[in-house]
């Protein structure tokens, strides 16, 4: 015989408001959960089981104490105890499986399946927990679509408590999921027949009132559970609001007084937000830009490629992306910018951050590298580890007559030349590769010709402290190295004859200085011979006589010597010699040309002077055009004594002083550095070219040469010469000689 039961139409609507807020509470602590880390987060999960699987167990129960029969009816209380648990377990396991990853499908159905069958143990452990002089049976189909109704229900529930966050959708939502659990509930009960045998007992009167105070007692309860629930979930978003307020203050803060431009745009690329800085470098006012499409301050010529930028960035939600455009001020002035981006959902809405960087500076410094780089007539190149080159400039272009392109991934050597590639650029190269900068100048026999390079090599880390490749600047200075060359020789021969000119202004003194041994020579050899002519001969005073023969012969050879040496044309030499002998020589040829002008000469010579290092005839040169000049300055005098100095000292740290001081005229002293420019002379008669000669003559030894006015009058002309333990490789002589 089918019992049937009727439904208490109160514990019914209760059982759905129990359903509701319990679904309410679960979508309000979902939150909490979502949001939260670490204890917290397993805190608030464990929260949201209680409420949302005690929420659906009390519904439940509520709704099988409304569900009432003609029969007494009892309750065993370990399976409904155990269809509690089960609730709360599905509900946390379901919350625990798809917190992590809200967004993911996977976890969502799987959630949802798990809790859904979960509710469907707890409903039929409860309804299997029911005792009284029946059975039991199910209606096959319904509790396939209980099942359904639970699933469904359960993957909804756990959507809704992890996408909703506006009260009133989360109200709505918890109002559909109130009526879909307890739609699953009473499809389940649909789905029961209780039968019986016999004559069916009567219920007690008071069982009905046994069953709604029992329902009000879980309801109420449950009601206590959810308001404790509701209250730690309220305080919860109290304190989050507030922290949202103050993370918001401090966002605020920074938007508005970072120096650097923010701009926020929504997906139609309209500015929604920018702060004062960024309106300020683009010479707008915020309100000026607001509202406004982002694309007015994108250069004409950029603007589809920062909307495709902008969209992309929409397209990919979380995504940073990065570009440089140019913008236009509101004078029109343009600046370039690097702007990074990534938009994401805010308030239910996509929205785009953009951080923009002015690089102007950097592109304007691009520009000037690659001008040079461009157009530089040096030939400019990358070249990585293999000796290939990776990166040419043109002038590889005009200098080998074929497309820079043409080199890119060939060795150097095939251009170089394998033999000056082994012998000398491949071991700078290494010295490179291996972090120095290396330079030097060499011949090379190349492709087309012998060239005089000066080359370059900077070590280059793009990515690392590692070396990977090398900056080669390559300078052909052929052009003036044979320039040069002609420089110099052409300075000798001017050397040559100014030396010349010199020696002839000293024909009278030169004269003089020979005619003094030739005559002793002749007398000696007149007595020579009479002595020989006497009898007996005199060979001791012929002897004697003889000797005095020789002794000036040599004399006349050393002076004939001297200006020879002067005089001939022979290439630059470079000795360890000692200066004081080197101007006593100078002083040798003078002294009668001193005599002469009635020139007194004082010596005073450093003992001990350590040995200069260079060519000892171009320096005599130096000493005799200083003691011609002072010679010929002092001979215009019509009164006063002449007087003629030269002296020698160490001067540290600079090397060996040599000062030649006269008592001439003098000169002015707004004149001094005039002197020893070329063409420039104080004398009626001259070139000006002596002291210009000097001067190259000196600073090609690494030395200085000045000259200084003396009180009351004269002159004094000094150098400086490094000693030959501190002297530097040779140079050049200057081109103002």
């Amino acid at each position: 015989m089918v019992v049937a039961g009727t439904y208490n139409p109160f514990l019914v609507a209760l059982s759905v408001l129990v359903a509701c807020l319990a679904s309410y509470s679960a979508l309000d602590l979902g939150e909490h959960v979502g949001a939260a880390r670490g204890l917290a987060r397993r805190a608030w999960l464990v929260a949201a089981a209680i409420t949302m699987g005690g929420g659906i167990w009390s519904m439940h129960f509520i709704g099988m104490l409304a569900f009432v029969m003609p029969i007494p009816m009892s309750y065993d209380i370990g399976l409904t105890i155990l269809s509690l648990v089960v609730a709360i377990v599905v509900t946390g396991g379901a919350f625990y499986i798809i917190s992590p990853d809200a967004t993911s499908r996977l976890r969502l159905a799987f959630g949802g399946i798990f809790m859904g069958l979960g509710i469907v143990a707890m409903h039929y452990t409860g309804m299997a927990a029911m005792r009284g002089h029946t059975e039991l049976d199910y209606n096959r189909l319904l509790v396939a679509l209980s099942v359904v109704i639970a699933i469904g229900a359960s993957t909804a529930a756990l959507w809704l408590a992890f996408q909703t966050t506006d009260p009133w959708q989360k109200l709505v939502a918890a109002l559909v999921m109130g009526v879909a659990i307890s739609g699953m509930h009473y499809t389940g009960m649909e789905a029961a027949t209780f039968t019986t045998h016999g004559s069916v007992p009567d219920a007690p009167t008071n069982a009905r009132l046994d069953q709604t105070n029992l329902a009000l007692a879980v309801a109420g309860f449950t009601f206590v559970i959810l308001a404790f629930a509701s209250i730690a979930s309220l305080s919860q978003q109290k304190r989050a609001e507030e922290a949202l307020r103050e993370s918001e203050e401090r966002w605020r803060a920074v938007f508005e007084n970072n120096p650097a431009m923010y701009f926020m745009l929504d997906a139609a690329g309209t500015i929604v937000d920018v702060n004062p800085f960024g309106a300020e470098q683009l010479g707008y006012t915020v309100d000026e830009l607001v509202g406004r499409p982002v694309l007015n301050v994108f250069h004409e010529a950029d603007r589809d490629a920062a909307q495709r930028s902008v969209a992309a960035c929409f397209e990919q939600l979380g995504r940073t992306m990065t570009w440089e455009f140019r913008k236009r001020r509101k004078d029109g002035t343009m600046l370039w910018v690097r702007e990074t981006a990534r938009a994401m959902p805010i308030k239910h809405r996509p929205v785009a951050l953009i951080v923009c960087e002015d690089i102007s500076e950097r592109k304007r410094a691009e520009y000037l590298a690659r001008q040079v780089f461009e157009t530089s007539p040096d030939r400019i190149s990358i070249v990585g580890r293999d000796y290939c080159y990776q990166r040419v400039n043109p002038a590889f272009e005009r200098r080998y007559g074929v497309s820079a392109d043409t080199f890119v991934g060939k060795h150097v050597a095939e251009f170089l030349g394998w033999e000056g590639f082994e012998k000398t650029a491949k071991a700078h190269y290494a010295r490179c590769f291996a972090g120095e900068e290396v330079s030097y100048a060499e011949w090379f026999n190349i492709a087309f010709g012998r060239r005089y390079l000066a080359v370059t090599y900077t070590p280059l880390r793009p990515a690392s402290e590692r070396v990977e490749a090398v900056l080669v600047i390559s300078r052909d200075l052929t052009d003036q190295m044979l320039a040069s060359e002609a420089l110099r020789k052409a300075q000798m021969e001017l050397s040559h004859a100014n030396r010349l000119t010199t020696m002839g202004q000293l024909t009278a003194s030169i004269a003089h200085e020979i005619n003094q041994p030739i005559a002793a020579i002749v007398t000696n050899a007149q007595a020579a011979l009479r002595w020989l002519e006497v009898g007996p001969p005199n060979l001791d005073e012929t002897r004697q006589a003889v000797t005095r023969i020789v002794n000036n012969g040599i004399r006349a050879g050393d002076v004939i010597q001297r200006i020879r040496t002067l005089i001939k044309k022979e290439p630059e030499r470079t000795d360890r010699f000692d200066i004081n002998d080197a101007i006593r020589d100078v002083i040798a040829l003078t002294g009668s040309e001193l005599s002469s002008n009635g020139v007194a000469l004082q010596t005073q010579f450093a003992q001990g002077l350590p040995p200069i290092q260079g060519d000892r005839v171009q320096l005599q040169q130096v000493v005799l055009n200083l003691i011609v000049n002072a010679i010929e300055a002092m001979s215009g005098m019509s009164g006063g004594t002449r007087e003629l100095s030269i002296s020698t000292k160490l001067d540290a740290p600079h090397g060996a002083l040599v000062a030649v001081r006269d008592s001439g005229p003098g000169m002015d002293p707004e004149n001094l550095e005039r002197l020893f420019e070329a063409f420039y002379t104080t004398k009626s008669i001259g070139m000006g070219m002596g002291l210009s000669i000097c001067r190259s003559i000196i600073e090609a030894h690494d030395g200085r040469i000045w000259a200084e006015a003396n009180a009351p009058q004269g002159a004094t002309f000094q150098f400086v010469l490094p000693l030959a333990d501190c002297v530097v490789p040779q140079r050049q002589p200057s081109t103002r000689a």
